[in-house]
């Protein structure tokens, strides 16, 4: 479980070298400093309820079964709810620009496909959507605090 947790989380930050090699862009977003412990500690209790469980319960736990729902309830009618859900976490997600759009869709498609193979379970997905999230943030303040140089960011 562990190994799975950080492959997922090397994967989504390897997607953003890649993308900011792809696409001579950035595809995180413009944080504001995080210069303090508190800021930091902050920022980690809204990442972790509103990104890591808010998006997986309303992307995967809500979207995806109601666009099961829609479209029939069988293998296909999953197919599309995945495909569609994932279209529009990546959407959701456009303050990140084009390269922001494309790795979190793919994230999406990747976190649904999790979903399904685990019998939808949501708990694994929002552990990992946390963890990605909270290594992100992570670094973006100990770059921010010094302790890191701003080349461990690519596109910073």
């Amino acid at each position: 479980v562990v190994l799975t947790y950080a492959t997922v989380a090397a994967t989504a930050y390897g997607g953003i070298a890649l993308s900011a090699q792809l696409f001579g862009a950035d595809a995180r977003p413009d944080f504001p400093a995080i210069t303090s412990l508190s800021q930091y500690l902050l920022i980690m209790g809204i990442v972790w309820t509103t990104a890591a469980f808010g998006e997986e319960m309303l992307f995967r736990g809500f979207l995806m079964t109601r666009l099961s729902e829609v479209f029939g309830g069988g293998a296909v009618s999953w197919a599309i709810a995945l495909i569609a859900s994932s279209v529009m976490f990546g959407l959701v997600h456009a303050y990140q620009g084009a390269p922001g759009i494309l790795m979190t869709g793919l994230a999406g498609a990747a976190f649904g496909l999790w979903y399904l193979i685990g019998r939808r379970n949501l708990l694994p997905l929002i552990i990992a959507h946390g963890l990605i999230d909270t290594v992100s943030i992570t670094v973006l303040y100990l770059v921010e605090t010094g302790v890191l140089p701003p080349e461990t960011i690519p596109g910073l």
